[in-house]
């Protein structure tokens, strides 16, 4: 009896929003939110990894880069989601060369894809690129969610 009565407070609740948002044009429409905004561009490639530099025109002042590691399943631009509530953007303002990993969408040939792989192969890699390219010997690392796991165990 309580997934009847849940599916009609679903219901309930479905014709609530579609009084709301039909008269304001929004019933049908996908809300387009310009992440990934930042401008980048892409310094290093291995299958689907590909290492993003963000360019803003400004000249690093820092002394050692960053380097973003979101978990494997997030796209590169979860550290770049909206123009001025940007963390790559508010880092790169602040005088420091940044650089993301973006895994890429995984398809069915990543199936024998391991941990090992990434942490110790594809991950290492990027990190000397954006060293090397910063002109620097160490990064900062930091990641987001499995991201960060990744980022603890590569230091």
């Amino acid at each position: 009896m309580a997934s009847a009565e849940h599916a009609v407070g679903l219901r309930e609740l479905f014709e609530r929003l579609r009084s709301v948002w039909a008269p304001a044009g929004l019933l049908g429409r996908a809300v387009q939110i310009p992440v990934g905004s930042t401008p980048y561009r892409v310094v290093f490639r291995e299958n689907k990894l590909r290492l993003i530099r963000y360019d803003i025109g400004a000249q690093a002042r820092q002394p050692l880069p960053i380097l973003l590691v979101p978990s494997l399943i997030n796209r590169h631009y979860i550290f770049d989601l909206l123009p001025g509530k940007s963390i790559a953007e508010y880092f790169a303002r602040a005088g420091f060369a940044v650089f993301a990993v973006d895994w890429g969408a995984p398809g069915d040939e990543d199936r024998l894809l391991t941990l090992d792989r990434c942490l110790g192969g594809y991950l290492p890699r990027a990190l000397r690129v954006a060293a090397r390219s910063a002109g620097a010997d160490q990064v900062i690392l930091l990641g987001y969610c499995l991201g960060g796991t990744m980022a603890a165990i590569a230091t």
